[in-house]
Formats: C-alpha cells, structure tokens, sequence
C-alpha cells in the first residue's frame, strides 16, 4: 500500500511541475499548443506595488505571434467573482497562429489587489472602467515588449465588462491595436430589473458614445446573443445606434438564442462553434498553410 502511494505521490507531483513549467494543454487547439504563466508588476488605485497573473496560450512554435489581448467579464453587485478561464474560447485563435494573453485584473484569482465595483452613477462607473483598464494597459505594455510578439498584430477580445474594455482598449489604441472583438460588452446590466433600473441604460449608452466610439481607426466586431439577459436585445440595438451616430465604425452580429454554461446567451464567447467563422473572417486571417516538414506547401 505504501508503494502505491508513493508513487501515486511521484506522479502527482510530475503532473503538477509539468503545469507549472507551462505545459498544460489547451483544448481543441493544435497540437503543440501549450499555456504558460506569467507575472506581471502593476500598481493599486493607491499606488502600492501589486503583482498580475497573465496565462498565454501559445500556438505551436517559437513565436513571435500575433496576439489577442482577453478580458474577462467582473463582478456587478459584490465581489464574490469566478474567473471564467477560456479555454474553451482560445482555441479558434490559436488554430488561426494567434496567441492569447490572459490577464487576470486585479482582486481576482491569482492577481493581487482589490476590485472596485462599478456604482449606479457614471463617476463610480467610470472609477471601476479606469481601474480595469489600468490592468489592460498593463498587458498591452507587455505584450509590446516580450520577443514572444514583438513586431506582430495585437488584437484585443473580451466579454461582458471584459468586452467593454476590449472594445476601448481599441479605441485609444488604434495605431497598436488592429482590431477588437466585444462579447456581450457592458460595464453594468441593463436586462436587471430593480438594479440600477433608473440608470443603467444611461450609463450603457454613455459608454458607447463618449468612450469607444471616439476612435475611427481600430474596427470592432461587437457579438450578442438574442437570449441575453444582462444586455436585452431592445437595450443593445440602442446602445450600438448611438454609437454609430456619434461615429463608432464598428459592427454588430446578433446570434438567435444561444445556449450556454449558464444558459444565458450573455457567455456565448464559451460557444466558439457558434461565431468561430464570422470572427476569423472579420480578423482578415488566413490559416497557416500546411507544409511537408521541408518547408514546402503540400500539393
């Protein structure tokens, strides 16, 4: 019995320094495809050091690659909040030699730091909005400086308040960011009947117009799901024609009812099938062309 524990505990520990020295396997990617961790120093709203958790899924290869920018959604009305990984949604990138940089922002698993959340008024919203796009910032200097991705695209992605800061990392990024896609983008609900009822899609439509919609030059690619219930579709089409009236160059894709982890078409960037080919085909990349080992093209 003890030998059988003991090297159960042998191989326990093998799989666990395989994880750390990033060797985790991304799933549906291509073979080779592997995620490593990396830590990043930042600062809190009150200047005291902290450190990020940034994963980077990685294609097959030694780089450098293009790269997408992942912001993940936060918490609404506390702060008892469970980071989506995306594993399931890195996958159509990296069969496309695009890797994934996920940061975790601050006060989150693994990031130091506390979260702020986001208020009923447009100063405590825009307060959290700086906070979350401090950490962003954080990983885009990052990203421009690692050999992993020097001199390649960056792109940025994200989903619900995530995909609000995509979509303005963009906007005041446009000559190092190309393009941005924003699942579900909101920085609030406006589908939460009694939460910020009176203001919410104030707010929402406030950030479509004097926040992302400033930028002409970095196009977004803006992704919804009929059966969301944060952002209804009546609240989404009015955001997105004010953004389009005060010069936003981005477009929208509206999915029918889409099925989800939490049943609720709010997460369908967990449904990579779903908007796979309409997200390549807006990114403008080619798949990488399969060769015989000698550096040829197959016939």
């Amino acid at each position: 019995m003890n030998s059988s524990l003991q090297r159960l505990g042998v191989i326990l520990a093998i799989l666990v320094t395989a994880l750390l020295m990033g060797c985790a396997v991304v799933p549906g990617a291509p073979e080779g495809s592997h995620a490593e961790t990396v830590t990043l120093d930042s600062k809190d709203p009150s200047g005291n050091p902290i450190k990020l958790k940034m994963i980077l899924y990685l294609p097959p290869g030694n780089g450098p690659f293009d790269v997408m920018l992942y912001a993940h959604g936060g918490p609404i009305r506390n702060k008892t909040y469970v980071v989506n990984m995306p594993e399931d949604s890195a996958s159509p990138f990296l069969k496309n030699n695009i890797a994934v940089a996920f940061l975790i922002r601050q006060g989150r698993g693994g990031s130091e730091g506390d979260v702020s959340l986001p208020g009923c008024v447009l100063q405590e919203l825009l307060v959290s909005l700086e906070e979350g796009m401090k950490d962003m910032e954080t990983s885009l200097d990052y990203v421009k400086q690692s050999p992993l991705f020097m001199g390649k695209k960056v792109y940025t992605v994200g989903s619900s308040q995530g995909g609000m800061l995509a979509a303005t990392l963009a906007a005041r990024h446009p000559d190092v960011i190309s393009k941005a896609v924003a699942f579900a983008p909101g920085w609030i609900a406006t589908g939460y009947v009694g939460y910020c009822s009176r203001t919410a899609q104030r707010l929402q439509n406030y950030l479509f117009t004097d926040v992302i919609a400033k930028s002409t030059a970095a196009s977004t690619l803006f992704i919804h799901a009929n059966n969301d219930s944060y952002h209804p579709p009546a609240s989404v089409f009015e955001s997105f024609r004010l953004y389009k009236t005060y010069g936003g160059t981005g477009v929208m894709k509206m999915y029918p009812d889409t099925h989800t982890r939490y049943n609720d078409g709010h997460f369908i960037i967990h449904r990579p099938d779903v908007w796979e080919d309409d997200v390549t085909a807006f990114l403008g990349v080619q798949k990488p062309v399969a060769t015989t080992g000698l550096g040829e093209p197959q016939k």
